[in-house]
């Protein structure tokens, strides 16, 4: 049901009374009822949510194995979204684009490398061998 007859629905539900405005509103209902989570967008709780490479849990050796298998796309991913720039980056004088991909590179830069923190600790933790989700 799109907005234009939902409006005008609802406007000849003031014509024809309280048990048309009822079969207007039933009407959503029941089809969102019917379809479940999907319509509203959200998913049951116990599963996992939507990643970048949709392989589920990856086991890996090294931060090199980490990286073949699906870290890479996952940093790339990561550090597409800009929501701040650095302050010697806003001071520039450069076109905003510019500015952004700057900020896009040292994203990936920074999290490539808190990423390999990460997983260094993990193997340490778990004697040379760990797992990840993608």
């Amino acid at each position: 049901m799109n907005r234009r007859s939902f409006l005008g629905a609802a406007a000849a539900t003031m014509v024809a009374g309280p048990k048309a405005a009822g079969a207007v509103i039933e009407g959503p209902k029941a089809s969102m009822a019917f379809a479940g989570n999907a319509v509203l967008g959200g998913r049951p709780a116990n599963t996992p949510c939507a990643s970048v490479g949709g392989s589920g849990q990856v086991a890996f050796t090294s931060f090199k194995d980490w990286l073949t298998k699906g870290g890479e796309d996952a940093i790339r991913h990561d550090a597409k979204y800009v929501d701040r720039l650095d302050p010697d980056l806003a001071e520039m004088r450069l076109p905003l684009v510019t500015k952004f991909r700057m900020q896009q590179k040292r994203n990936y830069e920074r999290i490539k490398r808190d990423r390999k923190r990460d997983i260094l600790r993990r193997l340490a933790e778990g004697h040379g061998k760990g797992t990840w989700w993608f």
